[in-house]
């Protein structure tokens, strides 16, 4: 009881430090499926040391979280959300910030990990603004509007064999096209009635194509008679097919950038420069990226990446920094720097990584005075990581995997003494994390039917940790007493194991684990009360994870079940951000009408923790979603509205009574709330004076209540109520210019906070095409208001451009000045950043 009302006194002070700061952050209004995600984020006041800023993001309903840095750019933390992970099951993510003496402030604001930030997913053929073909514009006059049409072959410069070419289009994504206007040229040549059309695709094979570099133009309007802009692209006609095989081809860009910024009078300086590099001969492809910035410091985790792939019909290699993913239980995503490996043979493959998932770090060591020793703190060991999995068969219907997971610090990477010697006074105690040794064992199954309309997918793992690995290796002898209950000698582990029936000796297998007093779980399977070990026993085992997931994709329905049981001992220090101690279910559909026109999204999940009673109170967490995409056509609006609710409740149904001199005092730890999140967005495109015109506008709203009645006086819930709509205009004028403006506002009130926060903010941008090259010049101002806990008032003017020269060179740049005030000061701010990009 002690215990817990520490931590309640704990999380009170912690909410006391930070009431006076908060992150501000307006998620992201529409994202489309396999599109990156920009995330920006505002910390108030900035005055604060941050030792680390961290975007945590997973597909949703996924149990562990993949992370990235957030990087800190003229006064905004920035990241970006890979496009791997945008998929139509949704995204969710939450913001991490770490001050330099251990404080966290986290947005979501409660309850993050369990209740983060949820994004709906728009699927491709959902995109009516749909992004820009790859294809070069042959001239001003190749007016019209954006048609969503997809080139699939041949690609931009590709070059091509006699006998292979083979013109494809997709037409999924585009609104309303007349078949009949399509019209296809080679070089300026009519080849229209060479081509199959259909409402899904452009098909054309061209017979006659000399070798040499030729350009293919296809032209197309809507069923209005209105023209879409056409798609031009070029490839190269080989002699013959070897020498289309053996041509070499290559590709690279070359990215600088330099930023001084000023925030709040304090300045810093930013370099980076990026080089990417992609070579292909013939079955043999190679790409390189390297990535160094002056924000590298030995003092924190890298910054800079390296990267060099060899991919061939046989086998992947992959040095550098690699974010492997052998399985969600073990290995999922984490950055790693060392060598992956592939080998595909079909029938038999292997892959295999090898590397650090985390560099020693120093730290510092300061004398604490009072105890008469050193300490060290801020230090991180050296993870090493060997992970290794043989699994047969593609993929394509069937594939079974065995893996080995392997992570150790080196407890040698951080010193423990002063200078040479061990003597008790030039001992450093640890102030913080020890070394820990981890190893996963695990399975997977795939099994696909009916062309992937059916996928069932399935894994298990067992996992050990050794959360302190300094005190080495306990021996056969010493297990017999290693339990805290068990002093007796009598050959036994407990009253079950018995020490003769362990065929090995623990020292012998060190290098594969450390076996000591610190391992989780102490006894990895505990039988039943006669000893005996069955199904129910492995089934239950504190360190195991299964999770299984079937796919149904029939009559437009795109139908999930999963389940999941992740033990509340199951660890993989190569997958840190997996939730355990968790079983639950998840159903969701995906339904798509009237030939995608309205999508329907439902799901429903369900978890609770507390599998081994360890815990006093079991927690239940559900979740209900439900959600619908109106996309009716061209000329008429879209529409997205979602509603979540998120309820957390445990078994606790009295007060706790704690007896002291005083007299009695009652403590409610019961939990039943419920988080509820409506979204809405509609869109229309309208033509107005020769004005392409795109209004936009969201609203957003979050309410997090408690749903028990009778609590005792003076208990403070943690509420939240949230607020937050926008409203945009873009409009493309009849010359070469674009304009943006929008308007925000969020509104939020915490429970543990006295006033209501309030962020407002004003965005004006314009931008001039200078040349069909894509030159261009913009100039923008930004206001943005805050009252309430943190109060402040900022405007931000900018100018800067785009210069392209020969295609191929970008010059880039933008002035920005700042001008804050808050009630204590006034700052005046100059930032400028200038980039180059060569692309060959």
């Amino acid at each position: 009881m002690k215990v817990k009302a520490s931590l309640f006194l704990f999380i009170i002070q912690i909410a006391t430090i930070f009431g006076q700061y908060k992150i501000y952050h307006t998620p992201p209004s529409e994202v489309y499926e396999g599109e990156p995600i920009k995330i920006e984020a505002i910390l108030e006041p900035p005055d604060i040391q941050i030792s680390s800023a961290t975007l945590y993001y997973r597909i949703a309903g996924s149990d562990s979280y993949n992370e990235t840095n957030l990087v800190y750019e003229n006064g905004v933390f920035k990241g970006t959300i890979p496009g791997g992970f945008v998929t139509p099951q949704g995204v969710e993510y939450l913001i991490i910030i770490e001050s330099s003496d251990g404080a966290i402030l986290a947005y979501p604001e409660v309850d993050p990990y369990n209740v983060p930030i949820f994004l709906s997913v728009l699927e491709k053929n959902e995109m009516i603004e749909s992004r820009q073909v790859e294809a070069t514009e042959s001239s001003s006059s190749d007016e019209g509007v954006e048609s969503g049409a997809l080139i699939l072959s041949p690609e931009e410069g590709s070059v091509i064999a006699p006998g292979e070419l083979l013109i494809a289009v997709s037409l999924f994504n585009v609104s309303d096209v007349d078949l009949n206007s399509i019209r296809i040229f080679i070089d300026g040549l009519n080849i229209t009635k060479a081509a199959e059309k259909t409402e899904d695709m452009i098909l054309c094979r061209p017979t006659g194509v000399r070798p040499g570099i030729h350009s293919v133009r296809i032209e197309m309007k809507n069923i209005n008679g209105e023209s879409f802009k056409p798609l031009i692209w070029g490839f190269t006609m080989a002699r013959s097919k070897e020498e289309a095989e053996k041509l070499i081809k290559y590709s690279g860009r070359i990215e600088s950038n330099v930023l001084s910024e000023q925030i709040r009078g304090i300045k810093q300086d930013i370099q980076s420069i990026r080089v990417i590099g992609d070579v292909n001969y013939d079955w043999l492809k190679f790409r390189s990226l390297v990535f160094l910035t002056s924000q590298e410091s030995p003092n924190r985790q890298p910054k800079n990446r390296y990267l060099a792939v060899i991919n061939t019909p046989f086998v992947d290699l992959n040095f550098g920094d690699v974010t492997p993913r052998m399985n969600e239980l073990g290995l999922n995503g984490k950055r790693i720097r060392g060598f992956e490996g592939n080998l595909k043979l079909k029938y038999i493959n292997l892959q295999l990584i090898i590397g650090e998932s985390e560099r020693a770090i120093k730290g510092d060591i300061k004398l604490d005075s009072i105890n008469s020793i050193y300490k060290r703190t801020g230090y991180t060991f050296k993870r090493n990581v060997f992970a290794i999995r043989p699994y047969f068969g593609s993929g394509r219907r069937f594939q079974l995997g065995l893996s080995v997971i392997k992570a150790k610090d080196d407890t040698l990477s951080v010193k423990k003494f002063l200078g040479s010697t061990t003597l008790a006074f030039d001992k450093i105690e640890m102030a913080g994390d020890m070394p820990e040794d981890n190893i996963v064992v695990g399975t997977d199954l795939t099994l696909t039917f009916d062309n992937r309309r059916v996928v069932f997918r399935t894994e298990g793992a067992f996992s050990m940790l050794n959360t302190n690995i300094y005190d080495g290796v306990l021996t056969k002898a010493k297990l017999d007493t290693f339990l805290a209950d068990d002093s007796l000698m009598d050959g036994k582990i407990g009253d079950y194991f018995e020490l003769s029936t362990i065929p090995i000796e623990p020292e012998d297998i060190k290098d594969i684990f450390i076996i000591n007093q610190n391992q989780r779980p102490l006894l990895p399977i505990i039988p039943d009360t006669s000893g005996n070990i069955g199904l129910k026993q492995i089934l239950d085992m504190p360190s195991t994870a299964f999770k299984s997931k079937l796919k149904l994709n029939y009559l437009n329905n795109y139908i999930i079940f999963e389940y999941r049981r992740i033990g509340p001992h199951f660890y993989s220090l190569a997958n840190p951000y997996m939730r355990n101690n968790i079983q639950g279910y998840t159903i969701s559909d995906k339904i798509r009408l009237f030939n995608g026109r309205l999508f329907l999204n439902l799901l429903f999940d369900q978890r609770r923790d507390n599998l081994s009673q360890e815990n006093r109170a079991t927690n239940t967490i559900s979740l209900f979603s439900a959600g619908f995409s109106i996309y009716p056509g061209e000329g008429l609006p879209q529409i997205n509205f979602s509603t979540r609710q998120n309820s957390r409740a445990n078994d606790i149904t009295t007060f706790d009574t704690v007896s002291t001199g005083r007299g009695d005092t009652l403590y409610d730890y019961r939990e039943d709330n419920v988080t509820i999140t409506q979204s809405f967005s509609i869109s229309h495109k309208l033509q107005l004076g020769g004005l392409t015109n795109q209004i936009r506008f969201i609203y957003n709203n979050s309410d997090r209540v408690d749903r028990i009645e009778d609590r005792l006086p003076g208990y403070r819930f943690s509420s939240l109520n949230s607020d937050m709509y926008r409203i945009s205009l873009n409009t493309q004028y009849a010359f070469p210019m674009r304009t943006y403006i929008s308007f925000s506002k969020n509104t939020s009130k915490s429970g543990l906070s006295k006033k209501p926060n309030e962020f407002s903010s004003i965005d004006l941008r314009a931008i001039y095409d200078v040349s069909n090259m894509g030159s261009n010049v913009y100039a923008g101002y930004k206001y943005i208001n805050a009252t309430g806990g943190i109060s402040f008032n900022q405007s931000t003017i900018y100018i800067g451009g785009d210069i392209i020269i020969f295609s191929n060179h970008r010059i880039r740049g933008m002035l920005k000045y700042d001008n804050l005030n808050d009630p204590e000061n006034t700052y005046n701010d100059l930032s400028f950043n200038i980039g180059y990009t060569f692309t060959f």
